[in-house]
């Protein structure tokens, strides 16, 4: 991407929301776990017949299909990823952007206590109450 998150929006477009794509797409752990469960379900134990009656087995000729299925689901996730904005970037140039924009909240919170302590003086002048700066804050 050409642009970061620095820049300021376009005045005419309001700012959008970033659609993130849906946990279950990111479960695949969840699935292959299943997947072994239901492989393992007609195993017999050393001790005898097998232990897991609470899974379905699957019948091996299903085996391929269902290792498609979770192959998919990995390839989805990928992609979904990829999509993601500023995917690319690494960890120490996020990291410098959040020090970026930190300092730059930073600055603006000062702008907004200059601000309301120079709104103060005036109102003081004018013989009205004065805004507390913890009321402009908080």
């Amino acid at each position: 991407m050409s642009g970061t998150l620095l820049e300021a929006p376009s005045s005419s477009a309001p700012p959008s929301t970033l659609a993130l794509p849906s946990p279950k797409l990111f479960d695949i752990l969840v699935r292959l776990n299943e997947l072994l469960h239901r492989v393992l379900a007609d195993v017999p134990t050393a001790d005898g017949p097998p232990q897991n009656t609470q899974v379905n087995p699957m019948a091996i000729k299903d085996f391929a299909t269902e290792v498609l299925r979770v192959k998919n689901g990995i390839n989805d996730a990928k992609r979904e990823l990829r999509g993601l904005p500023d995917a690319e970037r690494t960890l120490a140039q996020q990291q410098a952007e959040i020090r970026k924009l930190e300092s730059l909240i930073e600055k603006r919170r000062e702008m907004l206590r200059k601000v309301a302590e120079m709104a103060g003086r005036r109102t003081e002048r004018n013989g009205e109450e004065t805004v507390k700066d913890e009321e402009m804050t908080g």
